[in-house]
């Protein structure tokens, strides 16, 4: 399954209704919209990273949030963390596919640190990658 990662278009609903600096993770659908689950750690939950299959101390770093919108997507988790929007609402600044175990560059570097520029959320690693997630078994 081919993802993307995303942040909203100023002026949207999308961005209206995510919180500045989540993750937004989705696919294109073929109707023009996409379908994006997100992460935002809205609730400050300390388990994030233990929810994602990794440690469980606390951390706030960028891709682990898009481990937990990615974990919701392929599973199509219910959650109210979710948008149908027109694909022009929102910009694509990562691509990856499952297969090959996540994004490993930023395709949009500069507009992912404008999102995340004044958040509390670690920024991404230096390269603008998104480290694989080991030990998944994914369908």
């Amino acid at each position: 399954m081919v993802f993307s990662v995303f942040v909203p278009k100023e002026g949207t609903f999308a961005h209206s209704k995510v919180k500045e600096g989540s993750a937004i993770v989705g696919r294109r659908t073929d109707d023009g919209r996409v379908l994006a689950y997100y992460e935002g750690n809205l609730y400050g939950a300390e388990n994030l990273p233990d929810l994602a299959g990794q440690s469980k101390s606390p951390s706030r770093t960028w891709e682990e949030q898009v481990r937990m919108a990615w974990f919701r997507l392929r599973d199509r988790a219910p959650t109210v963390a979710f948008l149908h929007c027109p694909e022009g609402d929102l910009i694509e600044v990562a691509e990856g596919n499952e297969a090959t175990g996540w994004p490993t560059v930023a395709t949009d570097p500069v507009t992912l640190a404008a999102w995340l520029e004044g958040t509390d959320i670690e920024q991404p690693t230096p390269d603008g990658g998104i480290p694989p997630v080991d030990g998944l078994d994914n369908p």
